[in-house]
């Protein structure tokens, strides 16, 4: 629908677009907030899309329309679409247009101004492992030993203490260049076991 579905459009002849199929649309979405809200066969379906909180109809095909316009401008360069979308005059055709140019001109989404972001953010072959390294030293002075050979550019410091019936944890973030971070709240009372 995002994309078949076209707005009506008045013109000096008629009404273009799908003005049936919107029509038919809003009557099946006005028949469901009568449900919701319980009203009467009379109420005004402007009155029943704003009590059971629905937006009207040609809204929402207007705003599927525009997500789908969005999502077809930032598509990846592999995707099979890809080639056709970012022609030049792929929002511009006069003749013969087809459903997507249509979709794109009707936002004017060019799909040169957006920008691509990678859909996988990490490795699929590491799908499990912990994209940072977790280390826990023995002692102080393995500890500060560790720090001071450490090549990571960010490090992450944390622990936690339970003293006078509190328990408390803080963080520390260190980032090579910047200063550092700290945190540190002690939210809650240490639970007491009691035994009988």
């Amino acid at each position: 629908m995002d994309v078949w579905c076209q707005l009506p459009i008045a013109t000096a002849a008629r009404l273009r677009g799908a003005a049936k199929t919107i029509k038919q649309l809003t009557a099946v979405q006005s028949s469901g907030a009568l449900a919701v809200t319980g009203g009467l066969c009379t109420s005004a379906a402007d009155a029943l899309n704003a009590e059971a909180f629905l937006m009207p109809m040609s809204h929402l095909i207007d705003k599927w329309r525009h997500r789908a316009a969005v999502r077809l401008a930032t598509l990846p360069s592999e995707h099979a679409l890809y080639k056709a979308i970012n022609r030049k005059l792929a929002g511009v055709v006069k003749r013969h247009r087809s459903l997507i140019n249509t979709l794109l001109a009707s936002y004017g989404c060019d799909p040169k101004k957006f920008e691509k972001l990678p859909a996988i953010s990490r490795d699929p072959t590491l799908r499990g492992m912990l994209p940072f390294k977790i280390s826990i030293a023995n002692s102080r002075e393995d500890s500060i030993r560790e720090t001071e050979l450490a090549e990571e550019e960010i490090q992450i410091f944390t622990d936690g203490s339970a003293i006078n019936g509190k328990v408390g944890a803080a963080a520390i973030l260190l980032r090579a260049g910047n200063s550092l971070h700290l945190l540190h709240i002690h939210p809650w009372p240490r639970k007491r076991t009691h035994s009988t």
